[in-house]
């Protein structure tokens, strides 16, 4: 889950809060038996689509919460605008999470959840079908 998050320009940094450590190929566990520093500086964000340590991580991490949020409607909500609000209004989040999905790309994103054969809902692959290339655009 997303603790906060902070933007600069085009770029923003989200704080997670992890269930358990994510395991990196190269690193020890004692590496990230305290605390695991993923991006240190707002610059370090935008390499969220790359494929360095960091990138992967962020993009698992990212890509996951995404789809979840997405695979709530309609079991919590019909509409994808009543998430990101209850996102925001109840847990302070600057943006929601469909707000931050169209921030990074809708359709490269999506295209990159399929090359690493994550299921999409099939509300979406329908918003894709009509054309329909965002949530706020």
């Amino acid at each position: 889950r997303v603790n906060s998050i902070r933007q600069n320009g085009d770029v923003a940094k989200l704080h997670f809060a992890l269930n358990d450590l994510p395991d990196f190929k190269g690193l020890s566990p004692q590496d990230l038996q305290h605390r695991l520093v993923v991006a240190p500086d707002m610059r370090y964000v935008e390499h969220a689509f790359n494929h360095s340590k960091y990138g992967e991580f962020f993009w698992e991490i990212l890509s996951r919460m995404l789809l979840y949020c997405a695979n709530r409607i309609p079991e919590i909500s019909d509409s994808y605008k009543d998430i990101d609000n209850a996102m925001k209004w109840g847990f302070g989040w600057e943006f929601g999470p469909f707000e931050i999905w169209d921030m990074i790309g809708f359709t490269s994103s999506l295209r990159r959840m399929e090359s690493n054969n994550k299921t999409i809902p099939k509300w979406i692959e329908d918003m894709i079908s009509k054309e329909k290339l965002g949530f706020y655009l």
